[in-house]
């Protein structure tokens, strides 16, 4: 091939009345066709996907405008017209929709559009009713394959979580989803989605691949679940218990993020963790998962906090251990004391309800304060009443707990507040 910036226009062209015909290039007829239909179709991304594709088969060869049209443009042509053909009749397998649909960002709209224009490029427009009522039946049974195999994947990650926790309930509607689906479905054509595939779909339609991504990392902490289980009784507790954390944390950044990932990743999970019994079946692991779905929408990354708690398993086991059940339910008790906790002072029928104080014996300031905290059936707590000899009792435990620590500190500080100023300033008044 010669190089034409080498020419002047008069080797190029011949002049006639009224414009120039150009001489230089000759090319056949096949070529300014082949350049003609290039304007309609260059906004095809699978049409640029393939002429990439076969032109870099070419990069070590010496081009002409035969080897362009015989070895790209004609080949390109081929498997268009076998790729549009195989969408529009549902004989395409899965996996090679799902690139298609990879090459559109995942975007239906857009792979419509993608096969509209290649069908108008073959077809033409007299027959675009057909072609849009097949496409549209092919897009629909793709958007269900997308959903059934979501549906497939959660599937396998209940029954693994069941498995794991050992739940013995009803669990035959998730088997039957994975029995239905079962396989290799990507390998399969766009027609083998049935109606029955997708009504199996509809069950699990809810857990979308981050909410199973969850309900996967849950069961990979089992270990955590297992031991939280067995030394926290309920999620007030384990609240109870991050404050005991973070006492012993003191000023160390490192632990303080250990502690707010717990916090976080454990509470969101908690109706998971302290609600499932082993007669739990499918419809009450769900029932328990909408908190966790909450705290999952609201919370972007959980399941990683809750791998990285996981990892932070022993050191969470050594201030169990350091701190004891004594100081766990002392917390537990200021807890319930600074949210629903009411002094009485002077209130001598208040003060003999104490087991302290009996009908008969003198009342003075040591039977004539007392704290109730009224019954809660919500956090299944029963109503406690304290005489001040077991307050201060509460209060001695709390500065052995708290001891010099700066963080962790506020339902101490407010339990003080109130006893110790509160109270004193109350009754001096009386």
């Amino acid at each position: 091939m010669q190089d034409y910036n080498e020419l002047s226009i008069r080797d190029l062209c011949t002049t006639r009345s009224g414009g120039y015909d150009v001489v230089f290039f000759n090319l056949d007829d096949k070529f300014y066709e082949m350049v003609s239909k290039i304007t309609v179709i260059k906004y095809s991304q699978i049409f640029k996907k393939l002429w990439q594709k076969y032109g870099e088969k070419l990069k070590d060869e010496f081009v002409t405008m035969d080897v362009i049209f015989n070895k790209i443009w004609s080949r390109i042509l081929d498997k268009l017209k076998s790729i549009n053909e195989q969408f529009l009749d549902g004989e395409m397998q899965l996996k090679k929709v799902d690139k298609y649909l990879v090459m559109c960002k995942t975007d239906y709209d857009a792979l419509e559009e993608e096969f509209m224009l290649i069908s108008r490029y073959f077809i033409g427009t007299a027959h675009l009713g057909e072609v849009k009522k097949k496409l549209g039946v092919s897009i629909k049974k793709v958007k269900s394959y997308k959903q059934l195999f979501d549906a497939q994947q959660a599937a396998l990650a209940i029954l693994e979580l069941q498995e794991v926790m050992g739940l013995e309930g009803d669990f035959s509607e998730v088997e039957n989803i994975k029995e239905i689906i079962g396989g290799r479905f990507e390998t399969q054509a766009i027609n083998s989605v049935s109606d029955n595939l997708r009504r199996a779909g509809e069950l699990l339609k809810d857990i979308n691949p981050t909410r199973r991504r969850c309900l996967t990392a849950f069961t990979k902490c089992f270990d955590l679940v297992t031991w939280l289980r067995e030394s926290v009784k309920d999620e007030q507790e384990l609240k109870v218990f991050v404050d005991l954390a973070m006492i012993s944390a003191g000023e160390d950044d490192r632990d303080i993020d250990r502690i707010s990932c717990m916090h976080t990743s454990c509470l969101g999970f908690g109706s998971l963790i302290f609600g499932c019994r082993t007669d739990h079946g499918f419809n009450e692991l769900m029932r328990l998962c909408q908190p966790v779905w909450q705290a999952v929408d609201a919370n972007p990354g959980i399941e990683e906090k809750l791998g990285l708690t996981k990892r932070s398993l022993s050191w969470l086991k050594q201030i169990k251990e350091s701190h004891g059940s004594v100081a766990l339910t002392t917390m537990f008790q200021v807890k319930a004391i600074n949210s629903s906790g009411i002094y009485y002072i002077a209130d001598s029928e208040k003060a003999k309800e104490s087991k302290h104080v009996d009908n008969g014996v003198k009342l003075c300031l040591e039977n004539l304060v007392c704290l109730v905290v009224p019954k809660d059936e919500i956090k299944n707590r029963e109503e406690k009443i304290y005489s001040l000899e077991e307050i201060k009792d509460v209060q001695s435990k709390l500065m052995l707990i708290a001891g010099k620590a700066e963080n962790g500190k506020e339902e101490v500080d407010q339990f003080n507040q109130v006893c110790i100023a509160g109270v004193s300033t109350r009754y001096n008044g009386n």
